[in-house]
């Protein structure tokens, strides 16, 4: 994990589906500890997970510093883990069959 990530963010944003696989390769593990820290289940970890990766994609041009990346996919994942969270409080289980 010490290699640079700029290379990689650099041809992931020109399409190169390589490079993405290797983005994901190189820091799911990053992703998931953060989400184990917050004692998410394996589903709430696939959503989150995906939810990050998304979100690198729509922000890709806006790094300012690629370097940080492993930063700013930790901040991410807390980010989207607390909202899963938020929105998780807010929904009220019930066996009622009309609401459900």
């Amino acid at each position: 994990m010490h290699d640079s990530p700029v290379p990689l963010l650099e041809n992931a944003a020109r399409g190169a589906e390589w490079a993405w696989r290797d983005i994901v390769d190189r820091y799911s593990s990053l992703v998931w500890s953060v989400c184990a820290q917050f004692r998410l289940g394996s589903a709430d970890t696939q959503d989150v997970s995906g939810a990050v990766w998304l979100r690198l994609v729509a922000n890709l041009a806006r790094i300012r510093e690629p370097e940080a990346l492993p930063g700013w996919l930790r901040t991410t994942t807390r980010h989207e883990c607390l909202r899963l969270l938020r929105h998780q409080n807010r929904q009220v289980p019930t066996d009622d069959p009309l609401l459900g």
